[in-house]
């Protein structure tokens, strides 16, 4: 009943909500939840009125908590689902708004043009009758005894008229003398002929002047100028022709017709024109006027007029085409052939001495007679220029003409910027209610002198109200140019086309589409703005169609013209409309989320959403499916999406959805998109996206900044039929990653989308985007089998039409690809195959439509040196095992080098990260159209220095035409044993035969330092076929570009198939090895050729370390900038030059001979740091990140020129930082990636732009390191810096010396000290190699370690207390381990201090500890230690810093005996801390009366006691263990040995207790356990002067089974005892 329903509150439906067809309502609301059923229909014909509308208000988020069985689906907290939210919770929507047959997206089946030439009602006809002659005065004053008033000629007004001889042509003349007013002049008394005198036509006049001073004999010719006229030379004072009249109110005017142009002057006494075409207006031609008269007249007193051969006429009939001919050509005339002098019907645009005259002249650039042209001069603005008027009743809307003509600018003034070329310009000057409009409607190029006459053209398409203006008007001007003298010829409007006068469109859609319905026109062209939303005014349908009347102008292809290129009709209204209340907020608009409701069919179909999405907001879209797992039944389908905030429909973690029929316009971010990657088997189908915009804020992670209408993550799905139409980057994105991204990716561990099998992509359409149609890009997209692209229409996208990189396995079967820039580009993408397929490169059809229209662009590149390609191939393969690019049955067309968008059906990209063609192309039966010499082109590619490109052809590029199949090389390839054509203009030639007859050898190695290095290639069957290959010079003649480290030397042969040899040799004919090499045949690496490599010791796998070679043979490269020697540390260092990108650095590459895995090479170089702009620079060495981070070290392998594996930070400038020269150190070890690769760059960058790296002495040094050694880099900081070492949170590090002894009591220089420790975490940290630790394998931490305070102070500490944050602490190692982004800190020490408490704070103390790899620790992507604990703001020292595989003889985690250090041999207490206080010390001798006991002195309560932390993966709940340890007691205050009572179970004679003590996950329950005692210890009594050994056992309990932290602990015995131990063991029980 049209009523608004408001619900404050929200709506949440439980049961069933039913909207019937007849309904017709608006509801506000700030969210439905709907966990029961929300059903809508309305399936009416759709007009621009919604019946159902839905306002989503408010912009507080919404919170609900869902009902059983998802309601812990949220947490406690409930769902927050954010403002403005439409969310079905477990509930069902049945919706639709629109009939199940009818179109959403339509085509136009044909325009409905008129197709008659107008005839217009209103015209200009000859005024010539009978009674009004052609000619309207015509005296020449040579009749005999022709009396003066005879003439209709007098003197005006006191001036003297006479005729009499001496005329230019020995004649009679008319005199006018004594004149005392310029206005005084002959003049013709024209009343009498005013009845013949039209206002409607142009009236020619002309006649011969000559000016003298009174008095002076007729027959002087003056040297000097007397008149003004002469002494201006500008026209000012020059004889005009006037037309005087008195109106009926016997008011006089008077207004100048023609002047005497500035061309036409000559020296007073001598004869010149006055010439001139004028119109007079309805004023001057009234009849009710009392009298009309004209004068020669303006010139000043005292000067006598000469005047003779006066002519005033109409043009002849024939210059007025009949009623039929007038609108066939609007420039009637145009070719300056109708009249002599008079330029009739053309005209000056700006008529007067300062608008230029215009005239009719032979053709002075002519070398033969008899063509006219049109010329003005005395220009003085650019629009000053030729005009004429068009007949507006020609040009009905849409009426279609064609412009054309010739244009000269004759700039050759003395100033040389008046001979710069200028742009001529076509404008149409339109005067309609009271506003003046300017429209360009042709193109011109380029003119001046030295060009010549150039040719402007267009179509152009008359505007509705055109025809109703009160004049039009076309005017020739310039862009720049006011004076020079311009040409004109040929100028021709002719008509082309009627306009639209009825649209025709199928008849199912007249059957839904109304009257009030909106409309999205679809761009034609390359630019998505040339589109246009309509309104439907009218609708008439008949039994054959319906014609759509619109709004404004259609401009559209119709079927009738192109089944191809036929423009799409979106319609964007609907009968049910869900819209934001805020439609200028992104970050507030609505969305409506299915949330994780699986196996419910939905039906969301004919909804029109405006201003969904939330713009920035994860999971805040248009539509989005979330989690909804199999939703198969699902249908999303013949909705609006317009205006959106963000994204369109999206499917995130769901399966089995239908998404048809859909339309999208205006919207931001991705379109129609897949979230996670691990979503499958839903269907795209009919859908249709356009205006596609980019996100202004970004979902963190996300691409929405460079949108795709159609985003596809996972190609497991089904894509059919759908319409690309306008996004600013992409229409179809294959954005595949390798493992599934977002909240399915813990699901989908294993699952990897860029391998996964296309369910299909048949019939897709996408056209008018600004990058790309189609893409699969970075990573590329690789099925098990081939996937096709089957039907595709790609056009008019500004960038590529299909992209395709870094995959394999895809065809582009049939379609067509017309007018993009680049057709197909195929990148770093192995075994495609091109099948079938019609690739066109400028269409005829799109050629005259941009004529046409101009807000079409043409597909033309930004710069003339590019060029449309139809196939533009990459010279390098991903995987040159694989097949490459194979062209079958395709049918290229409109590649013309004549064309105004020249290109080429194929070529080969200058762009390749190696100089070497590695791919594979086939050519197979192709056809090219009409196209000679535009079929092929390697230029781009040999230019570039790759000089060795290959394609076989199955004959339809051979030159000579016979059709026998060749191989297309390189222009300048050798090429043995078979015929050759060149064909220079695509830099290339034909060779007879197939890649059967000749092989391609090639080798690619480095640049630098190979240029005097030549390849020996032999026949290993047959030596004597040896040949000599020298390195291509694949650089440039800038060293700068040269030492690029992407540049590459390559050596060529083509020669007979065989197995062959080479080895490098230099100008003294040594065999060398260069830091590596590849060798190929046909762009394989096989064993039939093979590389000589000579035997080296790997004393040094990097060239030039001292920079002694010249710079540009150094062997070293940069990575951005360029690079120079400066002076070093001594002698040369190699330095950057202008660095602007962090990456930009120095280095070589490494000997591949070394890259053995398992090698490990020691890094060193000296490094130096200096403003680009002058000064030094310095660094902070423990920055990981900013501006102040110092350069590091990189070991990066390349396989394909492209980046395999890396190794960051393998050495780094270590602190402190010093003015000048600073030493960078580190190590590496060789991986199995680095040894498979095929070369190793090692390079030094990562600093901020704006500073230089200087580096010398650069090392390499093989050392034993790697899992089996010592992990730590830079153990003992003994090169006096902390190179490698970074910290646990923010302290500062520094050097200090003396060191700790070594192994062998030596004292070191240097150790590693922390600065500024405020935090107990604080401490130096190192990266660890986390490939070295494996699952339940040991591992040792060993160090020397000492606390001092701020002034380098002894500090003491506790190591018996394992509390971090207590204020006597020692220091503890601790793991940091990443996996993904989570980060995680051991839950407790990896080691600790050891004791005993009793040696001096001076001294220092050994940390030792082993530990097991736990999972944490075996599948960490990056592991790192740390020291930390300590006393708070005193710092920690460290030194021969340890962490290494455990091996015998260490004290191994073993289930054996879970105490470790029981018999305290080695004479000190690790792995033993305090339950409680006091200290535990060393005693001599142990139980067994050598060795030691661990002594455990000032305690203070009963329960302190010694513990040693178990390693509980030894046993399990349940089982049986033994404890047994040795113990006896020493009263502290008298010491004397003390007994105790074995049966006392509390107070002063309780014996020392053994205790299990479990303490779980949050540390908030402790567990104690006492062991039973055995009955052999309680039958004894307790031994004050010896030792008693205590046996029991105890049983594992759950607790100690699944609890973190589980102690062996001894307490109990009385306060002021000292316990000791010794043969501490607990073992299981058999």
């Amino acid at each position: 009943d049209n009523r608004t329903l408001t619900f404050t509150g929200g709506m949440r439906i439980i049961g069933k909500l039913d909207f019937p067809n007849s309904a017709v309502v608006m509801i506000k609301t700030p969210s439905v939840i709907i966990e029961g059923e929300l059903s809508i229909i309305s399936t009416d014909v759709v007009t621009g009125t919604p019946k159902i509308k839905f306002i989503l208000t408010g912009s507080s988020p919404v919170t609900f908590t869902p009902s059983s069985p998802n309601s812990l689906l949220c947490g406690s907290s409930g769902c927050n689902v954010g403002p403005k939210a439409i969310v079905v919770a477990g509930g069902k929507l049945d919706v639709k708004g629109i009939a199940d047959d009818c179109p959403t997206v339509a085509y136009m089946m044909d325009m409905g043009l008129s197709k008659d030439i107008p005839i217009p009602t209103n015209f200009t006809v000859s005024p010539i009758t009978a009674e009004c002659p052609e000619v309207i005065i015509n005296q020449t004053f040579d009749a005999p005894d022709l009396l003066v008033r005879e003439t209709g000629f007098f003197g005006g007004m006191g001036a003297s008229a006479k005729i009499m001889n001496g005329s230019y042509d020995k004649s009679n003349l008319l005199f006018i003398g004594h004149r005392y007013a310029g206005w005084q002049g002959a003049t013709y008394e024209a009343t009498q002929i005013q009845p013949c005198l039209s206002s409607d036509v142009a009236i020619l006049f002309t006649a011969m002047v000559k000016l003298l001073p009174n008095g002076t004999s007729p027959d002087t010719v003056l040297t000097r100028c007397k008149s003004a006229c002469c002494n201006f030379g500008t026209g000012n004072g020059c004889p005009s022709l006037k037309v005087t009249w008195m109106a009926q109110d016997a008011r006089i005017y008077r207004q100048v017709l023609v002047t005497t142009s500035a061309k036409d002057i000559v020296s007073d006494g001598l004869w010149f024109p006055l010439t001139g075409q004028f119109q007079l207006n309805k004023f001057m031609t009234d009849p009710s006027n009392i009298y009309i008269s004209f004068s020669i007249s303006g010139v000043e007193s005292k000067m006598d007029l000469y005047i003779d051969d006066i002519v005033m006429k109409y043009p002849p009939p024939e210059l007025f085409p009949p009623a039929s001919q007038v609108c066939s050509d609007l420039a009637f005339g145009g070719r300056a052939e109708l009249l002599k002098v008079f330029p009739y019907p053309m005209y000056s645009f700006m008529n007067g001495p300062v608008g230029g005259l215009l005239r009719t002249v032979p053709d002075p650039t002519a070398t033969t007679v008899g063509n006219n042209v049109f010329k003005i001069v005395s220009r003085s603005e650019v629009f000053h220029g030729l005009a004429f008027e068009v007949n507006p009743s020609c040009v009905p809307a849409d009426s279609v003409y064609y412009f054309s003509a010739r244009v000269f600018l004759n700039n050759t003034n003395p100033d040389p910027s008046s001979k710069n070329p200028d742009t001529p310009i076509i404008m149409l000057k339109k005067k309609a209610n009271n506003q003046t409009t300017f429209a360009s409607i042709a193109t011109c190029p380029l003119a001046n002198y030295t060009i010549g006459w150039v040719k402007c053209q267009g179509f152009y398409k008359f505007k509705a109200g055109d025809s109703a203006a009160e004049s039009l008007q076309i005017s020739f001007m310039m862009m720049t140019d006011k004076k020079s003298d311009m040409l004109y010829d040929d100028i021709s409007f002719t008509y082309a086309s009627g306009g639209v006068s009825s649209p025709i469109f199928n008849n199912s859609v007249g059957a839904c589409w109304g009257p009030g319905a909106n409309v999205y026109l679809a761009s034609q062209g390359i630019n998505v703005t040339a589109s246009s939303l309509l309104k439907i005014v009218n609708k008439t349908t008949s039994v054959d169609n319906t014609t759509l009347r619109f709004n404004s102008y259609v401009d559209a292809v119709p079927l009738s013209k192109s089944i191809d290129f036929a423009t799409e009709f979106a319609l964007t209204s609907r009968n049910i409309h869900f819209e934001s209340e805020d439609l200028l907020n992104p970050a507030n608009g609505a969305t409506l989320t299915v949330l994780s409701t699986p196996s419910v069919p939905q039906l969301l179909q004919g909804v029109a959403l405006n201003g969904f999405g939330q713009q920035g907001l994860a999971f805040r879209f248009p539509v989005l499916f979330k989690s909804c797992g199999d939703s198969s039944g699902s249908v999303v389908s013949k909705n609006a999406i317009t205006n959106s905030n963000q994204r369109c429909i999206v499917l995130q973690a769901t399966n089995g959805v239908t998404v048809k029929g859909n339309v999208a316009y205006n919207t931001a971010g991705h379109c129609y998109a897949l979230e996670d990657g691990s979503e499958v088997n839903n269907s795209f189908e009919g859908n249709f996206g356009a205006r596609t915009t980019a996100a202004k804020v970004i979902i963190n992670g996300e691409t929405d900044n460079n949108p795709a209408t159609f985003f596809i993550t996972n190609p497991n799905n089904y894509y059919n039929g759908n319409i690309a139409a306008g996004s600013v980057d992409t229409g179809f994105f294959f954005s595949l990653q390798t493992t599934v991204l977002g909240g399915s990716a813990s699901s989908f561990p294993n699952l990897n989308p860029s391998v996964q099998p296309l369910g299909s992509f048949t019939d897709n359409v996408a056209h008018s985007n600004a990058l790309t149609g189609i893409k699969t890009w970075p990573s590329g997209y690789s099925p098990p089998t081939m996937a096709s692209f089957v039907n595709s229409k790609v056009f008019r996208n500004r960038g590529t039409g299909i992209y395709l990189q870094g995959g394999q396995r895809i065809a582009v079967q049939g379609g067509v690809l017309a007018d993009n820039r680049i057709a197909i580009a195929i990148n770093f993408n192995d075994d495609v195959l091109i099948n079938g397929t019609k690739i066109i490169g400028y269409s005829d059809d799109y050629e005259a439509a941009v004529i046409l229209n101009k807000a079409l662009n043409p597909p033309c590149p930004p710069t003339t040196a590019l060029s449309l390609y139809g196939i533009l191939l990459n010279a390098n393969a991903k995987n040159v095992s694989l097949p490459g690019t194979t062209v079958s049955n395709v049918m290229f067309s409109n590649f013309a080098g004549s064309s105004s968008c020249p290109g080429y059906a194929i070529g080969v990209s200058a762009s390749a990260q190696i100089k070497s063609f590695t791919t594979k192309v086939s050519l197979q039966n192709s056809t090219f159209g009409s196209m000679s010499d535009m079929k092929i082109n390697l230029c781009d590619a040999v230019n570039a220095s790759i000089g060795d490109v290959s394609i076989t052809d199955s004959g339809s590029l051979n030159p000579s035409g016979d059709g026998t199949p060749g191989t297309i090389w390189s222009a300048g390839a050798t090429v043995v044993g078979t015929t050759c054509s060149d064909m220079p203009a695509c830099c290339s030639k034909y060779c007879m035969g197939t890649s059967s007859d000749v092989a391609k050898l090639t080798v690619m190695t480095s640049y630098s330092g190979t240029d005097s290095v030549t390849l020996e290639i032999a026949n290993t069957a047959d030596p004597s076929q040896a040949y000599q290959a020298f390195g291509s010079d694949s650089g440039s003649t800038d060293p700068v570009v040269n030492s690029l480290n992407t540049q590459r030397r390559f050596f060529f042969a083509s020669v007979p198939p065989g197995m062959y040899t080479a080895r490098f040799i230099d100008n003294t004919k040594i065999v060398v090895w260069p830091a590596f090499a590849l060798a190929f045949i046909n762009g394989e690496i096989t064993s039939n050729f093979t590389l000589e490599k000579p035997s080296t010791t790997c004393a040094t796998i990097a060239p030039n370390g001292g920079f002694s070679a010249p710079v540009d043979s150094s062997g070293w490269y940069h990575m951005g900038g360029g690079l120079t020697y400066v002076t070093g540390n001594p002698g040369n260092a190699l330095s950057t030059i202008k660095r602007v990108s962090w990456s930009d650095g120095l280095g070589t590459f490494l000997d591949s001979r070394c890259m053995k895995a398992g090698l490990s090479y020691e890094v060193s170089a000296d490094v130096k740091l200096v403003l680009t702009a002058g000064g030094s620079a310095t660094c902070d060495p423990l920055a990981t990140s900013g501006d102040t981070v110092c350069p590091r070290a990189d070991v990066i392998a390349l396989t394909n020129n492209r980046v395999t594996y890396a190794a960051w930070g393998v050495a780094v400038l270590g602190g402190p930082i010093q003015s000048g020269w600073n030493s960078l150190y580190g190590t590496f070890t060789v991986t199995p990636e680095m040894e498979a690769a095929d070369s190793v760059f090692f390079q030094i960058e990562r600093v901020i732009p704006g500073v230089e790296i200087q580096i010398d002495n650069v090392r390499f040094t093989k050392v034993n390191i790697g899992c089996n050694a010592n992990m730590v880099k830079n153990s003992g900081v003994d090169f006096g810096n902390f190179a490698l070492w970074g910290v646990m949170g923010k302290p500062g590090l520094k050097v200090v010396s003396p060191g700790a002894p070594d192994s062998t009591g030596r004292t070191t220089y240097y150790a590693l000290s922390t600065v500024n420790r405020t935090q107990w975490h604080y401490g130096p940290a190192q990266e660890l190699d986390p490939s070295c630790f494996k699952l339940g394998e040991q591992y040792v931490v060993q160090m020397d370690v000492m606390m001092q305070d701020s002034n380098g102070n002894p500090a003491p500490c506790n190591p018996y207390q394992m509390t971090t944050t207590r204020p006597d602490a020692c220091p503890m190692v601790f793991l940091k381990t990443t996996q993904g982004n989570s980060t995680k800190i051991s839950t407790g020490p990896v080691a600790v201090t050891m004791g005993p408490y009793n040696e001096t704070a001076s001294k220092w103390r050994k940390i030792y500890s082993v530990f097991r790899a736990t999972g944490d620790v075996a599948n960490a992507t990056a592991l790192s230690f740390f020291v930390g604990a300590g006393v708070l703001n005193k710092n920690i020292v460290i030194d021969n810093v340890i962490v290494r595989t455990a091996s015998v003889g260490d004290f191994n985690l073993t289930c054996a005996n879970l105490i470790r250090n029981g018999d305290l041999t080695v004479g000190d207490a690790r792995f033993y801390a305090i339950f409680g206080d006091g200290n535990l010390t060393m005693a001599k001798p142990g139980a067994d009366g050598t060795g030691f006991a661990l002594v455990h002195r000032g305690r203070s309560v009963y329960w302190h006691g010694p513990v040693q932390q178990l390693d509980t993966s030894c046993w399990k709940s349940g089982e049986t263990w033994s404890f047994t340890v040795k113990m006896r007691m020493k009263n502290a205050a008298t010491g004397t040995w003390t007994s105790c009572d074995k049966a006392a179970k509390f107070g002063a004679t309780w014996c020392p207790t053994p205790i299990i003590y479990s303490v779980n996950p949050t540390g908030n329950m402790n567990i104690m356990q006492t062991v039973t005692q055995s009955s052999q210890y309680n039958n004894t009594a307790w031994d004050a002067n010896g030792w008693n050994t205590f046996t029991g056992t105890f049983t594992v309990t759950t607790e100690m089974a699944t609890y973190p932290y589980v102690w062996a602990y001894i307490g109990n015995e009385v306060a002021g005892v000292d316990l000791y131990v010794d043969d501490w063991a607990i073992t299981k029980s058999i």
